[in-house]
């Protein structure tokens, strides 16, 4: 009895064994083939002509190139979770002929830097790529017709983004991205890009022809733009500096009414006409490249004003660009020897504005910081020669301004409304200052001029420059001299 007992025991571990051995090589059991460092299984789809990839057994390699066939079967779908937690996976290259991604196949593979996704893929499952927290850059073609809920979720550093419009949605919203091109499509769902705090360019085809709402809401740091006349009511003004419009053939009225940094703006052949004030207000819109049959001209107020800030009017792509953003946030237009300084678009409130720009002194340009209601100090170095009109107008937290020696011209306006700024001091070289200078500055009481008072009354004063503000003197080097 006893001995019959033994011999069960040692029967059912043996069939215990083999049954956890079984388990183990499964895998390798199935349809499959080893490659260099790692092992691919699959299934024979019921074409009998084609598999699907099941499973992924990492072998040391850290990059995987799925073949295009594997013996006699093509390789066209990566099935469910095949490749899910495979955390030490870098690279991953799939062959044209992929057409299908299922559900969870890239599951949390958080090392993965990149991959590169065929044009032949049209569809890709839910969560295919969910907690893939490396990748930085995704790009699909636009052949996908279909994605599934959460695909990129968890994708948090993901920059750079290339995808059709049926593809929007499945994109993070809790996300890194920057820059977005958008690749095919006709219409973009509401609210698509809400609360993309991080978008900075912008890419929609002209074969965009809707546009949902509020499909930029909360995307206030938009600086590059390129997208057709369906969308340009929708982009957000504020800190754009440079325009495409690639499709459409009307410029909505107002469409770009007081944008506040808008220098550079591009003109596609397709746009027969633009609306009233479409670009009325846009101060530093400085460049216009025209590829219409519009005639625009520099300081031309119709066509919505586009030409009414412009210093150069351009035809050809052959003409570069003289607007640039220097690493602080400062824009710049140089032409040769010229050179102004349009505006700010960093986040700073003190500022200390660049010494030089490219080793060239400059003028600070006409409404460079109009409105500015951030700006509380403001240092200006030597190389400032000019500052042009209404440059500083209404810049109210502004308190107090030393202005360099080199500085010779000040335009009209150009610190009027600035209504906590208490005192001011003029560099001795100072030749004219413009009207109404500082008009409505009502807590101005102390005005310097670091040269001799038969120099400041040299200085040519354009009328009313002074008007309501109470400072009663000008304190000059060798002595005071009375204001009426």
């Amino acid at each position: 009895m006893k001995k019959g007992l033994k011999i069960a025991l040692i029967a059912v571990l043996i069939l215990f064994l083999f049954a956890i051995v079984f388990i183990v090589l499964k895998p390798f059991l199935a349809r499959g083939k080893l490659f260099e460092g790692y092992y691919l299984a699959y299934e024979v789809n019921n074409d009998k002509e084609t598999c699907t990839i099941t499973k992924h057994i990492s072998l040391g390699a850290k990059e995987v190139t799925i073949p295009e066939q594997i013996g006699r079967y093509r390789v066209t779908e990566i099935g469910e979770y095949a490749f899910a937690n495979r955390q030490k996976l870098t690279g991953i290259s799939m062959p044209t002929g992929i057409t299908t991604i299922r559900m969870g196949a890239f599951y949390k593979c958080s090392g993965l830097l990149e991959i590169t996704i065929p044009k032949s893929v049209t569809s890709i499952g839910s969560y295919a790529f969910y907690g893939c927290s490396g990748l930085t850059s995704i790009a699909l073609s636009e052949n996908i017709k279909a994605i599934g809920a959460g695909a990129f979720d968890g994708c948090t550093r993901l920059v750079t983004v290339t995808v059709p419009t049926s593809a929007l949605y499945a994109l993070p919203a809790d996300n890194a991205i920057t820059t977005v091109v958008i690749n095919g499509g006709t219409d973009i769902g509401n609210y698509a890009f809400r609360n993309f705090k991080h978008l900075t360019n912008i890419t929609i085809p002209p074969s965009v022809e809707t546009m949902g709402f509020g499909v930029f809401q909360g995307c206030q740091n938009i600086t590059t733009a390129t997208i057709p006349t369906c969308a340009t009511n929708e982009i957000p003004k504020n800190a754009l500096t440079h325009l495409v419009v690639n499709g459409g053939t009307h410029i909505p009225e107002k469409a770009f009414l007081y944008a506040p940094n808008l220098t550079n703006v591009t003109i596609s052949n397709s746009v027969q006409s633009i609306g009233n004030m479409a670009f009325t207000g846009c101060y530093k819109l400085v460049e216009v490249y025209n590829f219409s049959s519009i005639d625009i001209q520099k300081g031309d107020v119709g066509n919505g004003g586009i030409g009414r800030y412009a210093r150069n009017i351009y035809t050809s792509t052959n003409e570069k660009s003289k607007t640039w953003i220097d690493e602080d946030g400062y824009l710049f237009f140089e032409d040769g020897e010229v050179c102004y300084l349009l505006g700010y678009i960093g986040k700073e409130t003190n500022l200390v504005l660049p010494q030089d720009c490219n080793g060239k002194s400059y003028v600070i340009h006409q409404y460079a910081f109009y409105n500015n209601e951030y700006l509380t100090a403001l240092t200006l170095p030597e190389g400032v020669l000019g500052i042009e009109g209404y440059a500083f107008y209404h810049c109210t937290e502004l308190v107090d301004i030393i202005l360099p020696d080199g500085l010779m011209n000040i335009g009209e306006y150009a610190f009027a409304d600035c209504t906590k700024l208490t005192q001011v001091s003029f560099g001795k070289n100072l030749a004219m200052i413009g009207e109404f200078l500082f008009e409505d500055c009502n807590n101005l009481t102390s005005v310097h001029f670091r040269g001799t008072t038969m120099e400041w009354n040299s200085v040519d004063k354009g009328y009313n420059w002074i008007y309501y503000a109470p400072v009663e003197e000008i304190v000059c080097a060798d002595g005071v001299i009375a204001l009426n």
